[in-house]
């Protein structure tokens, strides 16, 4: 198998890999704020939390941002989950897929995942900015809930084609959407796959032939924000990060390469330096700068690496 197919692998398995458990220090995080006066269900380090509630997040990783590029609209958080108190804890159903040995074919065929419970703090360990939100007023949060926990019970099964016309297997906002949608929110209106040649042959080989997909930021839509937390980024500077992402979204039209914006290696798949070097600096800007900051940092993509082989003929 090529560096190029495993790379691609890992781009849409790693967003559900599991992640080790951790002591929650809330005094380690730079943002750890409820935005929130109504009392929960649970006192989560000072954080009001209730059943049913919405977690969407942003790793960080490369593979986040391709999530977030690869619709039409932008999106801040690239994976949702729905929270659930248990026995006076607080937990978190997610969509998740761990890729298994195979030696040909796409990665998507060898991925394999369900519904899991996680931990929240689990759950907050491996992102780099995790948002909870509150539906909209009159869902049911009770049933949002119970529609989660009945996914996972059952064992329904993840999607990694990503089909939003199939719901009896479940990609990761979609498993949300339909969970809010339980509680009596409208289903959202999928945004259209982004008309990239160079995505759209990376998606072929996949088997992602859905023409829209679920974003988590569609999910955000009338819902009122109660926790932002962080532990890299204060406030400020996750609005500052969101900012260079969503202007890399601007910049990515429809003639640009994948390999303009990630590179592999052998240690897997990684941002070009420059786009990494933008996104990491974007925290100390003001947001609104960003789109001037980026003309300055970045100019013109540069010809993608070669070693992306067919994905820059695209």
């Amino acid at each position: 198998m090529t560096a190029v197919l495993r790379a691609l692998a890992l781009v849409f398995a790693a967003v559900w890999l599991s992640g080790c458990a951790t002591t929650l220090i809330p005094s380690a995080y730079r943002t750890f704020d409820a935005e929130s006066a109504s009392e929960g269900e649970l006192d989560f380090h000072g954080l009001p939390l209730q059943s049913g509630q919405l977690v969407v997040s942003d790793s960080g990783d490369p593979d986040s941002l391709l999530m977030s590029m690869l619709g039409e609209e932008y999106t801040s958080y690239g994976h949702a989950g729905i929270l659930s108190i248990e026995a006076g804890k607080a937990y978190v159903y997610e969509g998740y897929a761990l890729l298994w040995p195979f030696l040909g074919g796409p990665p998507t065929d060898a991925m394999h995942g369900s519904i899991r419970r996680v931990t929240l703090q689990q759950y907050i360990g491996r992102q780099r900015v995790t948002a909870i939100f509150d539906p909209a007023p009159g869902v049911d949060k009770a049933a949002v809930a119970a529609f989660a926990r009945a996914r996972h019970e059952d064992g329904t099964e993840f999607d990694p084609y990503f089909d939003w016309r199939d719901h009896t297997r479940l990609y990761c906002t979609e498993f949300a959407a339909l969970a809010l949608h339980a509680g009596g929110r409208s289903l959202p209106t999928p945004v259209r796959v982004r008309d990239n040649a160079s995505l759209r042959t990376a998606l072929d080989w996949l088997k992602v032939q859905a023409p829209a997909i679920v974003t988590a930021g569609s999910l955000t839509d009338g819902a009122e924000r109660v926790a932002l937390i962080s532990r890299r980024l204060t406030a400020r500077e996750v609005e500052a990060y969101f900012a260079a992402k969503r202007e890399l979204h601007r910049r990515f039209t429809d003639d640009q390469k994948l390999g303009n914006i990630w590179s592999w290696s052998w240690r897997g798949l990684q941002l070009r330096p420059q786009i990494e070097a933008f996104l990491e600096a974007s925290s100390l800007w003001p947001h609104e700068t960003a789109a001037e900051l980026a003309d300055d940092w970045l100019g013109a993509f540069e010809r993608p690496d070669s070693r992306w082989g067919k994905l820059d003929t695209g």
